[in-house]
């Protein structure tokens, strides 16, 4: 045992006597988007000027080599769309991750109800479900609530009147419409509200220079 020891020391070590670590295996590539489904999806954005980010793109079948595709119906978010493609003697569906961008009017500083907006232009995602931003600011625009540095100005935060200025109120109950007069005042849920004569305080919604309240 103690030769067979000594024989081993003796021996000289080389690069070819040490097992080679394996190397890593190369992480898996993402799927190519091909050129049918993005411009696909390109028309169907509904925003114009909007920037549009792709990715995650899972087609079933995989081996199916795109050739047209379309999308059921137009689009104005971020979110994961379905791509219905055809290729040659095949048909598929595909999941696509749309990431929108657009520039928005951001608040440059917090406002207090009634502020005029001081705002600025910046670079936002456009997410499901929000409020439909703004094309334009009109001036001498205030804030009809509370907006916080750097938030969205969307039409809820907008107001574009003074605090007790006249307004036509139409009250409508099904077919029955009355107008009467009334004065406009604050809104807490960023709707717009006005006070009757009477003193009664309604909430509707402004439709031309008019404000419609639903009447139960």
């Amino acid at each position: 045992m103690s030769a067979l020891l000594a024989l081993l020391l003796a021996a000289p070590v080389t690069l070819a006597s040490i097992p080679a670590r394996p190397a890593p295996a190369a992480p898996a590539s993402a799927a190519v988007i091909p050129a049918a489904i993005e411009s696909a999806v390109r028309a169907a954005l509904a925003i114009p000027g909007a920037q549009l980010e792709l990715s995650g793109y899972r087609p079933s079948p995989a081996s199916c080599e795109v050739q047209e595709a379309q999308l059921e119906r137009p689009f104005g978010s971020s979110g994961t769309l379905v791509v219905h493609f055809t290729g040659k003697e095949c048909s598929g569906a595909a999941f696509v991750r749309a990431t929108v961008r657009l520039e928005q009017w951001v608040a440059r500083r917090g406002l207090r109800a009634g502020d005029l907006i001081d705002a600025m232009r910046s670079l936002r995602e456009v997410r499901s479900g929000e409020v439909p931003y703004l094309h334009d600011l009109p001036p001498g625009a205030r804030a009809a609530r509370p907006v916080a540095i750097g938030e969205a100005i969307d039409e809820s935060a907008l107001r574009t009147h003074d605090w007790d200025a006249p307004v036509i109120v139409v009250l409508s109950a099904g077919a029955l419409r009355v107008e009467t007069v009334g004065r406009r005042v604050p809104c807490a849920s960023g709707r717009e509200c006005a006070r009757l004569s009477s003193g009664k305080r309604v909430e509707g919604r402004s439709q031309g220079d008019r404000l419609i309240v639903e009447v139960p």
